[in-house]
């Protein structure tokens, strides 16, 4: 005995795989956008303890320069070469969190455009309709429908009525 040949174009198939791509990226990107969110928050806190002109190390190097009246210019320079290094800490932080921010967006738009894509994969086509269509049900529906319809309306025109009512006794 033969077994069959699996069609490779089976949609049954494709919708599987289609789905398991869908949660694999929706997975993937949910993770990601937790680490970079918690490395912001993460930096986000160290900022708000970060003083770069409170630094011990600049202060010694102040104190240095001074007793010596700034005339010495291997402590000026230092003192130069230190802050410029503080500088760049805080640019560094600053394109740090706008780049982030960046990938943050773009990690959650992916999340949710995967996962709108996992969903739809998973989404079942709707039954086909019993024989007769919508009038097969005796027309319950309709019925229904016109009821729902003169409901609304006729709140709506005890309400313009209370409305018109209290316009005109004010």
């Amino acid at each position: 005995m033969t077994t069959p040949k699996r069609n490779p174009f089976d949609p049954a198939r494709r919708l599987r795989l289609s789905c398991a791509v869908a949660v694999g990226v929706a997975i993937a990107a949910g993770l990601f956008s937790a680490v970079v969110g918690a490395n912001l928050v993460a930096r986000w806190v160290e900022s708000l303890r970060w003083d770069p002109f409170d630094s011990a190390e600049l202060v010694h190097l102040r104190e240095e320069a001074m007793a010596d009246g700034f005339s010495d210019e291997v402590a000026v320079e230092r003192i130069r070469e230190f802050e410029r290094g503080l500088r760049e800490e805080h640019f560094y932080r600053g394109r740090f969190a706008r780049m982030g921010g960046w990938m943050l967006v773009g990690g959650v738009a992916v999340f949710f455009v995967s996962a709108k894509w996992a969903a739809d994969s998973l989404r079942r086509a709707p039954a086909p309709m019993h024989a007769g269509g919508v009038e097969a049900d005796g027309g319950r529906a309709a019925r229904a429908a016109r009821w729902a319809v003169a409901l609304i309306g006729l709140a709506l025109a005890a309400a313009l009525a209370a409305l018109a009512a209290g316009a005109l006794g004010a």
